[in-house]
């Protein structure tokens, strides 16, 4: 098997680990990390935080759907794909933004 040990950052694709209902994505579909977020681990200590992820759902035909809102997950709810995937989904990521990027000119 490939290599997955990729630091977890923006532009990573991953698994999900989790179901997100309220984002309509379940255990086993694949998000792109679009961002990240600082927040507290308690109440009572605001200056403690820990790092979590804005993701954006990608669908059957490997499209980054991001009309649908990002959802904010802990680090534990989402795996790096393998390295070849990566660049796979990367790559036609880049050839649509390209063409978005064209025809609004």
């Amino acid at each position: 098997m490939e290599n997955t040990e990729q630091a977890l950052q923006s532009g990573i694709f991953c698994f999900l680990t989790k179901d997100f209902p309220e984002f309509d994505v379940v255990e086993g579909d694949r998000c792109l990390i679009v961002g990240t977020q600082n927040l507290p681990i308690s109440p009572l200590d605001p200056y403690l935080t820990r790092l979590h992820f804005i993701v954006a759902a990608v669908n059957d035909e490997d499209d980054v759907i991001i009309e649908g809102g990002a959802a904010l997950v802990s680090p534990e709810s989402i795996y790096p794909l393998e390295n070849k995937e990566q660049k796979r989904l990367m790559k036609k990521y880049e050839k649509k933004l390209n063409k978005i990027n064209k025809d609004s000119n």
